[in-house]
C-alpha cells in the first residue's frame, strides 16, 4: 500500500538521513582529515556519519569525540590490508551505509574497493593530484592508471579546486563533466593588526608533513638564504607538523648552523594560535589540492609567500593577498619575504586575504554543496531502482511516499 503523508499536518519523519561512511587512510595532520572533521560538524543532524580511518593523532581522537567509538572502523595507516577491507565491508553492510565518501589516494583505494564489493555508492575527493603528466607521458605512471581504473567504479568525484580539476582532466583520469568542484572552507579568523617592531624578528610560520609533496628541502634552502640577507630585526621560522623527513630537516639545520632561526613544534592541536602570533606564512609545496593551512592563515590576516603550483595559486592572489614564487627558486621566495617585512604592506595583504576567504571559502558553503552531491547520487540510485525507499527530506510541507 502507498501512503501519502503531508508534512504540513503530520510531522513524522518517514525518510532516514543519508548514511555516509567517510574513509581516510591517514588522519595525523593535513587538509583531508580537517576537511572531513569540519564536514561532519557542519552536517550534523543532516547526515548519519561513520568513519573508517587509522588511529593517528590528532584526528582519530577528534572523530571519536564527535561521533563515538562505535562509529569508527580502524584501518592501517596508508597500508592496504585484506582484513581491514573485510572489516570495513562488514561495517558497511551492518550499518546499512548508503554512500562511501573516500578522501585521499589511500582512502580512495579502500572506499572504492569496498564500494564495488558491497554495491554501495562511492564518492571520491582526492585533495591534491601529483602533477606527473607535465612531460606528456601520463600513461607511464602507475598512479594515473590506478586512478583511471578506480574512476570507473566512482559515482561522483569532487575536486577541491579548479586547478585540481584541470590536473585530473590533463592526466586523462576523468572527463570534465564527471567532476564537481567544491572548494575547501574554513571558519572565520580574528582581525589582525600588523605593527613594525624593529627589535623583534620577523615571525614566519610553515606547516609541513616533511614529505616530498611539502618540499622541506626548499624550505631549508629558504632559511639558509634569509640567514644571509639583511632582514630588519632578523627573522625566525616556526614549523608546525611532523613526519618521517623531520630528522633529515633537523640535520640540515645543524649542518648549516641554522638551528637558531627555526623552532620545530611537531604536530599542534590548534595551528591558528600560532598563526595569530606570526607575521606571514610560507609554503614550498610541489603540489596541493586547496591547502587548508593557507586558507586558515589568510583568515587570520596573514599574508602568504607560496610556490606557484596547483592549489596554492587557487588560493593566493599574487600581489594582493600574498606572493607566488616559481617552484625551485627559493631566492625569489626570500625576495617576497623581504617585501612583506614592512607592517603596512603586510596589513594590506592580510586584509585582502581575510576578506577573500570570508567571501569564498566558508565551511557552510562547502558542506551544503557536498550534501547536494550526496542527495544527487542517492536520487540517481532511486531513479535506477524504483523500489528504493530513499527520499530527500529537506522540504517541509511536501508529500512523501512511504
Amino acid at each position: 500500500m502507498i501512503l501519502l503523508v503531508n508534512w504540513g499536518t503530520l510531522m513524522v519523519e518517514t525518510a532516514t538521513l543519508p548514511r555516509v561512511m567517510l574513509c581516510l587512510a591517514r588522519v595525523d595532520t593535513g587538509g583531508a582529515p580537517e576537511h572531513a572533521f569540519q564536514l561532519m560538524k557542519a552536517l550534523s543532524g543532516q547526515v548519519d556519519f561513520h568513519v573508517t580511518c587509522p588511529t593517528d593523532r590528532p584526528y582519530f581522537q577528534r572523530f571519536v569525540s564527535l561521533l563515538g567509538a562505535d562509529r569508527i572502523i580502524e584501518i592501517p595507516h596508508r597500508r592496504l590490508s585484506p582484513s581491514a577491507l573485510a572489516r570495513m565491508f562488514r561495517a558497511v553492510r551492518e550499518c546499512k551505509i548508503d554512500i562511501i565518501h573516500s578522501h585521499g589516494k589511500g582512502g580512495g583505494v579502500y572506499g572504492r574497493l569496498v564500494g564495488l564489493a558491497s554495491g554501495r555508492r562511492v564518492i571520491y575527493t582526492s585533495h591534491g593530484m601529483n602533477p606527473v603528466a607535465k612531460d606528456g607521458q601520463w600513461y607511464r605512471d602507475s598512479d594515473v592508471w590506478l586512478d583511471m581504473i578506480l574512476g570507473k567504479i566512482t559515482d561522483a568525484t569532487i575536486c577541491v579546486s579548479e586547478g585540481e580539476k584541470a590536473e585530473i582532466v590533463g592526466q586523462h583520469i576523468s572527463k570534465p563533466d564527471k567532476l564537481t568542484v567544491i572548494e575547501n572552507g574554513v571558519s572565520n579568523g580574528l582581525p589582525r593588526k600588523h605593527v613594525n617592531a624593529p627589535d623583534a624578528p620577523l615571525k614566519l610560520v610553515a606547516v609541513s608533513r616533511f614529505d616530498p609533496q611539502k618540499n622541506p628541502d626548499e624550505l631549508l634552502e629558504l632559511v639558509k638564504i634569509l640567514s644571509r640577507r639583511d632582514v630588519p630585526g632578523g627573522f625566525h621560522l616556526t614549523v608546525l607538523g611532523d613526519g618521517a623527513g623531520r630528522v633529515d630537516f633537523e640535520r640540515g639545520l645543524d649542518a648549516g648552523s641554522l638551528s637558531e632561526y627555526v623552532t620545530m613544534t611537531g604536530a599542534v592541536a590548534d595551528a591558528r594560535k600560532v598563526f595569530r602570533q606570526s607575521d606571514m606564512l610560507v609554503s614550498t609545496s610541489v603540489w596541493e589540492g586547496m591547502p587548508l593551512a593557507l586558507l586558515e592563515a589568510m583568515s587570520e590576516g596573514l599574508p602568504v609567500v607560496a610556490s606557484d603550483v596547483v592549489g596554492n595559486r587557487d588560493v593566493v592572489e599574487d600581489g594582493k593577498s600574498g606572493f607566488l614564487y616559481p617552484l625551485g627558486q627559493p631566492k625569489a621566495a626570500a625576495d617576497s619575504v623581504l617585501l612583506l617585512a614592512d607592517a603596512s604592506v603586510r596589513q594590506g595583504f592580510g586584509d585582502a586575504g581575510r576578506s577573500l576567504v570570508a567571501a569564498k571559502h566558508s565551511v557552510a558553503h562547502m558542506a551544503n554543496q557536498t550534501l547536494k552531491v550526496y542527495h544527487k547520487v542517492l536520487q540517481r540510485q532511486a531513479n535506477q531502482q524504483p523500489g528504493d525507499s530513499y527520499q530527500k527530506n529537506d522540504d517541509v510541507g511536501r508529500q512523501e511516499v512511504v
